[in-house]
């Protein structure tokens, strides 16, 4: 049944529709996104905007890790090796869309408000404060399924591979790590997490160029797989054809916004916490957050698992295999670590989405946090493919409630 409802929401349509939207606020916003890049990074990366820069570490704590590690190899699995071609074409669209969320939601921060996010500008922007709360509604599942289950599934999943030791353990010590960082404040997070983040990130970019120098006589091979795939068919048949060709598009797609959540409108909520009231300033380190998320994190991942030999492996295992296989315990060591931080931080920051979600429901933030707590040590024992079939699932509602707004409200993402 899960198999079947994820099918209806992740059909070709919905494809199609990412699609529409991405070339539709490209052409309203005259392709602000993919233009200059040398002022995207001046902008950025090379700017003194503390404030912004935490959002981003936060936000992009949010979606590297499961998508980054399960989420690639779930795609090359499912879709075949072609599925990387359409992450990163997903990618393109996904900055385009994620530049608008981000727009939109520092345009609509209500005066006073701390946050803003997709709530406002669908009830604000288009009239539709119904539409608004099923966002929130889904954002909080979401929370709970992909932004929490999913990620201390791989947490534990990863230490289990290098440390010995019953999973009850590291379960309860998961657990007890994230009851403590989800009774600090937002900006107590978004502080301590741009500290972590792109120290971890930047050792597991140079631990996965390390794995592809030593298996650089593989890469060859694993980039004309990405291409061959493509027309390589057990059958001549016309219709298996583009059976295929729809599933390895809709695996990338699927799983591109499972890595960078672009189209949910999640980060744009923590994109809007920061001081930048300037709203295609703060839009740009969402642009910066997709590509160092996908474009350079998922495609140097999923070339590197190409290139070592992971068949007959369970997916929630193949990244590790990959960084084992090539550097020995270290590199088990690396992914846990990094991992386990990736997780954790995806965890808070889902956590930091939700509760503004509840917030703007109205609804009781204590009894969510208990319920939050909880969910993360039921994580760490749940199956692993239904993890994947339910946050497709939730990810695909959020996903489709948010670009109908902002088909809608296109236009406005233009800058005055």
């Amino acid at each position: 049944m899960l198999e079947l409802i994820k099918s209806l929401l992740w059909s070709p349509f919905t494809v199609i529709f990412i699609v529409v939207v991405g070339t539709v606020s490209c052409i309203k916003t005259s392709f602000r996104a993919l233009k200059k890049p040398k002022r995207l990074f001046k902008e950025t990366l090379f700017s003194n905007n503390k404030s912004s820069f935490e959002a981003m570490c936060t936000a992009l704590g949010g979606t590297i890790g499961v998508g980054n590690t399960i989420g690639v190899a779930g795609a090359i699995v499912e879709g075949g090796p072609s599925a990387l071609l359409w992450m990163l074409i997903a990618s393109l669209f996904g900055m385009v869309i994620k530049e608008a969320e981000i727009f939109l939601s520092v345009k609509y921060k209500p005066y006073g408000n701390e946050f803003s996010g997709p709530m406002y500008y669908i009830e604000n922007g288009i009239g539709s404060k119904a539409l608004a709360r099923l966002w929130a509604f889904s954002c909080i599942l979401t929370s709970l399924g992909m932004g929490n289950i999913s990620q201390s599934m791989a947490a534990i999943s990863s230490i289990e591979g290098v440390i010995d030791g019953k999973r009850l353990y590291f379960c309860i010590i998961l657990t007890l790590i994230v009851g403590i960082v989800v009774s600090l404040g937002l900006n107590e997070i978004k502080r301590i997490i741009a500290v972590i983040i792109p120290f971890i990130t930047v050792t597991f970019i140079l631990s996965t160029i390390l794995i592809l120098i030593i298996n650089s006589k593989n890469i060859p091979y694993a980039i004309s797989e990405i291409f061959t795939s493509l027309t390589d068919f057990k059958s001549g048949c016309v219709g298996l054809k583009w059976s295929v060709i729809t599933r390895a598009m809709r695996s990338g797609f699927s799983r591109g916004i499972f890595t960078n959540e672009a189209g949910l409108g999640s980060a744009s909520i923590i994109h809007s916490s920061s001081n930048e009231s300037y709203p295609e300033a703060q839009a740009r380190w969402g642009v910066l957050e997709v590509f160092i998320d996908t474009v350079i994190i998922c495609m140097l991942t999923g070339i590197a698992i190409l290139s070592c030999n992971y068949e007959g492996l369970p997916i929630e295992r193949i990244t590790q295999y990959v960084f084992m296989s090539s550097l020995g315990k270290i590199g088990g060591i690396i992914y846990a670590v990094s991992m386990l931080i990736f997780a954790l931080a995806s965890i808070i920051a889902w956590f930091c989405y939700a509760q503004c979600a509840l917030k703007y429901l109205g609804g009781s933030n204590l009894l969510f946090s208990v319920l939050f707590i909880a969910v993360t040590f039921f994580g760490g024992v749940i199956n692993a493919g239904s993890v994947l079939i339910i946050s497709d699932i939730f990810n695909a509602i959020m996903l489709i409630t948010n670009l109908v707004a902002l088909l809608l409200l296109t236009r406005q993402a233009k800058s005055n």
